[in-house]
């Protein structure tokens, strides 16, 4: 996040999530207003991803799979899982999902995003977007590319 200019601060605060259950995401990312977790995370009825967002009405963004194995070619080897919170429920806070969010820049002003497969067009920048509609992808932007590569050099394996 570093590399890409990604503002983050890590394990800001944990969170009560009720019934004795805590939380503390990994990361918050300020630009977003949203958090990030690495760790391997599935949603599901009141899986404790599921209650986050219900509790904070926060957006939670969830890594998928390993770093020593990220391939430059292939970008859902790097998506993020997204979990948010939706007003389109009875009580206001159910939590929708959905897969494929992938960090992208725009390729005129540089901001960064975290965009459904990486369109760039979907940032809210300002700039004029592409021919395509909302399908302009910079998922392989170069800077990208080579942040990808320093997390892939210093994943180390833990038991």
């Amino acid at each position: 996040m570093d590399i890409i200019g990604c503002k983050w601060i890590y394990e800001p605060e944990g969170y009560d999530l009720g019934d004795g259950i805590f939380y503390c995401p990994d990361f918050y990312l300020p630009q977003f207003d949203s958090f990030l977790e690495i760790k391997p995370i599935t949603g599901g009825f009141e899986s404790p991803t599921d209650r986050f967002v219900r509790v904070t009405r926060k957006t939670i963004y969830t890594m998928r799979g390993t770093p020593c194995h990220w391939d430059d070619r292939d970008p859902d080897d790097r998506e993020v899982g997204m979990f948010m919170p939706s007003d389109n429920s009875d009580d206001g806070v159910y939590v929708g999902w959905d897969n494929s969010q992938e960090f992208c820049i725009c390729p005129k002003c540089r901001k960064v995003g975290i965009e459904f497969d990486g369109r760039t067009d979907r940032i809210k920048c300002g700039c004029k977007k592409s021919s395509h509609g909302d399908k302009g992808y910079n998922w392989d932007d170069p800077l990208l590319l080579k942040a990808y590569d320093e997390v892939k050099k210093s994943f180390r394996w833990t038991k």
